[in-house]
């Protein structure tokens, strides 16, 4: 048995400060797979936006970004300051009206007022437009003690982004639903539905976005003569309220006169559609639409496999060709999806030649069967099949499921 050492010195010294300090922060008590999991999320395919839409949106992010920066500095948003910052970062031309074009789709994303600032350089004080973020309750990050500082951080940056996205598009929802009620017969596509533009919308002819009414400074005239004080008077005794509202009244009430292009338009169309039975044009009408409303409400993935279909026919020739030329019954896998990508007309990834050998396999069962020896896997084709048999069952599948491009 080894000897001890008897403990002759003091106990350690704990000092009473680190008693009553606070324990170190931890980590978060959601681990980070549930905290980032709207980032990993794939959403619905997007459906593209005007150029005009997409333009103001990145100017947006811009405004959103140099904003962030200022306001976590504790800065006043000043929009002079504001414009050189985000001409600097997006190199496009920032002025009111884009303001006010974002308060129009978004009016949840600032508070606007004007104030009187003074500049750099001069000791005259001016109105100028002041932006403040609305930060949504619960984003409040501390400082440490009693003071707790709100502060834009990159995931607000996101949710405000999407939710300015989300906006534009329901406008250009709007717009294609508008077109969709002009066409005979009108289109009724419930919008969460809605999976891409009818062919014949043009996306780009949606009307610019309205700038929303900004704040104004307040007017203060300076009457220093008496001559305009009369002036000032004179103005006021003669104004007619009574006929500027029937003015307005008049002209808000007048209806839209049709241009001559439009009538000739319809003029022409009714002469070429003379002499065909009424049914019939309504038939015709009819089945066009529900083909129109088949097409916007079809899924991506749907649209894929029909695409998908149309390259069976083809690759099974090329598959039989394969098996006809190596002699062989049994073929490795990877060695057919080689050959398979050197033959075929497109450009093809090994997945995707793989997915169409599935699809084929489920086509026209029993003809292509899998072997695995091990970890290695084979392709057999039966020997006994039909090929022209083969061939009409696939073209069959392309006539049930024709594209509609």
């Amino acid at each position: 048995m080894s000897p001890t050492k008897p403990s002759t010195g003091a106990p350690a010294y704990v000092s009473p400060r680190k008693l009553f300090d606070t324990p170190p922060q931890t980590s978060p008590s959601k681990p980070a797979y549930q905290r980032f999991y709207d980032l990993a999320v794939a959403g619905k395919p997007a459906l593209p936006l005007p150029y005009k839409f997409r333009c103001l949106a990145e100017t947006f992010r811009s405004v959103d970004t140099v904003v962030s920066m200022m306001y976590n500095r504790n800065e006043n948003v000043v929009f002079n300051k504001l414009r050189a910052s985000v001409q600097q970062l997006s190199k496009r031309n920032l002025n009111e009206s884009h303001i006010g074009q974002i308060m129009s789709v978004l009016p949840a994303a600032f508070e606007l007022k004007r104030e009187k600032v003074r500049s750099f350089g001069s000791q005259k004080e001016q109105y100028e437009l002041v932006l403040k973020p609305v930060i949504p309750e619960g984003e409040a990050t501390s400082n440490g003690g009693d003071n707790v500082k709100v502060s834009m951080s990159p995931s607000i940056l996101l949710q405000r982004r999407r939710d300015f996205y989300n906006a534009l598009l329901e406008k250009a929802k709007d717009h294609h639903e508008l077109f969709l009620s002009s066409l005979d017969p009108p289109l009724v596509i419930p919008k969460d539905k809605l999976m891409r533009w009818h062919p014949d919308f043009d996306v780009d002819s949606c009307a610019d976005v309205l700038p929303a009414s900004l704040p104004s400074a307040p007017v203060q005239e300076k009457l220093s003569t008496a001559k305009d004080v009369l002036i000032k008077a004179k103005d006021m005794l003669s104004s007619n309220n009574r006929m500027e509202k029937a003015l307005e009244r008049l002209s808000g009430t007048q209806p839209p006169l049709p241009t001559s292009e439009t009538a000739a338009a319809t003029a022409a169309l009714a002469k070429a559609l003379k002499g065909i039975p009424k049914s019939l044009l309504e038939k015709v009408r009819a089945k066009q639409a529900a083909k129109t409303a088949a097409l916007l409400t079809r899924c991506p993935e749907e649209t894929k496999r029909r695409l998908e279909l149309t390259r069976l026919p083809e690759l099974s020739r090329i598959l039989r060709n394969i098996f006809v030329l190596e002699r062989k019954n049994v073929i490795p896998l990877p060695v057919v999806l080689e050959k398979i990508a050197q033959s075929y007309r497109e450009v093809l990834s090994q997945d995707d030649t793989m997915r169409h050998i599935q699809l084929i396999k489920e086509s026209v069962p029993g003809w292509i069967t899998e072997i695995m020896d091990g970890e290695k896997k084979y392709i057999r084709l039966a020997r006994d099949a039909d090929f022209a048999r083969i061939t009409k069952r696939l073209q069959q599948l392309i006539t049930d499921n024709k594209v509609n491009l």
